[in-house]
């Protein structure tokens, strides 16, 4: 059936897409930081939690925090988005996160290092470019007792400061549970993508040690 312009059932048509669309649009929120410049936007119902992770937070589970992978002292951690806990029940599934850091310390030879106790061996990512700047990455992965831990981070350079860009995915189990099915971790870690997509970084006020 063809539908004419200007008849009600083409409005009514038109309506019901733009109401499609908004939903979609609502599905996302969108965090800014003034401090140190920072935009992303990230799926509705998630955790965001600003500054430095509590001991209460799920990190990678028995392998530990959520890390850094800076190699000199001084990274701060600006902002952590995770999946919200029970996202996955019946499945090996840890945790989630994309988190994002910086180090005023680190000079950008030392920016373009990750920590050798995730990266050893883990090869290098595609150069993104993410407002102008050129972030360099590696896959990060640690195991250790059936559970697993894998990601990918990215470092950039920008007026003296050190920006970290990581996300990855936390498992327990390694099928030695009955019942416990592997999560799609695919499926996880394209959302957590999704979220690098959107970043933008402007110009901080004031930079640290020049590398």
């Amino acid at each position: 059936m063809l539908l004419e312009r200007g008849t009600p059932l083409m409005k009514r048509f038109i309506a019901l897409c733009l109401c499609g669309l908004s939903i979609t649009a609502s599905a996302q929120l969108k965090y800014s930081d003034t401090k140190y410049g920072v935009s992303f936007q990230y799926p509705k119902g998630y955790d965001l939690q600003e500054g430095t992770l509590g001991n209460k937070d799920p990190g990678l589970g028995y392998l530990g925090p959520t890390p850094m992978e800076f190699v000199a002292p001084g990274g701060v951690r600006v902002v952590t988005v995770e999946t919200p806990a029970g996202s996955y029940p019946g499945t090996d599934f840890v945790n989630a996160f994309f988190t994002v850091s910086i180090n005023p310390s680190s000079t950008m030879s030392e920016c373009g290092q990750f920590t050798d106790e995730h990266a050893i061996g883990s090869p290098k990512e595609p150069v993104k470019v993410i407002s102008g700047v050129e972030f360099h990455g590696a896959g990060i992965s640690d195991a250790g007792l059936g559970h697993q831990f894998g990601g990918t981070y990215y470092h950039g350079f920008l007026k003296g400061v050190c920006y970290e860009l990581g996300y990855g995915l936390a498992t327990a189990g390694n099928g030695a549970v009955d019942g416990m099915k592997q999560v799609d971790g695919a499926k996880v870690l394209s959302t957590l993508e999704n979220i690098l997509k959107t970043v933008t970084i402007r110009t901080p006020a004031r930079g640290g040690r020049k590398g």
